[in-house]
């Protein structure tokens, strides 16, 4: 069986990438995250290119380091600069291992300089999920049609 790639986890994708700049605030991010329902942001530069990542964690981080309202704070401020990215063709354990390895769980996927999605561990393991449920409905219809396993 060929080895699954981060693109399979994207295929099913029809909403573009949400993304954030670094001169937005905190309150905005805030607001993207609940209404997308996401974790994580990319953010770009003015050409488009990644800069960093503004993730749930990252702003609960500011919450519990300051004493004043953090809403008002530039995403630059608390967005992790250090991003871990990966490509369409990242093998999907390559892409799970990096993530665990980094302690993470969104990684922007990348085409050249430019941010094209964002995957997160939740994505794979639904994909894995769904995979397994795929796998035993086909092992239980064979089952069945072949009135189960001879031991001959």
């Amino acid at each position: 069986m060929a080895q699954q790639t981060i693109d399979t986890v994207l295929k099913s994708r029809t909403t573009p990438v949400v993304t954030c700049r670094p001169d937005d605030t905190i309150q905005l991010v805030v607001g993207l995250l609940n209404r997308y329902k996401i974790g994580a942001l990319p953010v770009t530069d003015g050409d488009g290119r990644l800069v960093g990542v503004v993730s749930e964690r990252d702003v609960i981080r500011a919450l519990a380091a300051s004493q004043g309202d953090v809403r008002a704070h530039k995403v630059s401020e608390l967005m992790s600069r250090d991003v871990v990215t990966c490509t369409r063709a990242t093998a999907i354990k390559d892409a799970v291992r990096l993530m665990d390895k980094r302690r993470i769980r969104h990684l922007p996927v990348m085409e050249g300089s430019r941010v094209v999605d964002m995957v997160s561990l939740r994505d794979v393991v639904s994909l894995r999920l769904s995979e397994a449920e795929l796998e035993a409905d086909v092992l239980r219809d064979y089952a069945r049609a072949t009135g189960g396993v001879s031991a001959h």
